[in-house]
């Protein structure tokens, strides 16, 4: 089977786990500081508009484990990824020994 992968028309963000962790923190009212509290709630905002207006693409990563140890945070960050993501995931860990 040949594949062909093409560039996305519509520019593509993932986001860090350690910015889902700052953007959760600040959604359930725990103090992050600044500058981060300003950068965090603009950047949310800014992805938030652009996905709605179809300019941008902000995919679900499969970061589920990253953030799931130990961290009170998990079902605040998987609310995020949903709201930002629009439904869109990566397909992570695909195929068989190595990169796919």
């Amino acid at each position: 089977m040949k594949i062909t992968i093409e560039k996305s028309a519509i520019p593509i963000l993932w986001l860090d786990t350690a910015v889902l962790i700052k953007m959760a923190k600040q959604r359930t009212g725990e103090q992050i500081g600044e500058p981060d509290a300003s950068r965090v709630a603009t950047l949310y905002e800014t992805i938030y508009r652009l996905t709605r207006q179809q300019r941008l693409l902000c995919p679900a990563g499969d970061q589920r484990e990253e953030y799931e140890l130990g961290d009170r945070l998990v079902e605040a960050i998987q609310d995020l990824q949903d709201q930002l993501s629009l439904g869109i995931e990566f397909q992570h860990r695909h195929g068989e020994g190595g990169r796919s």
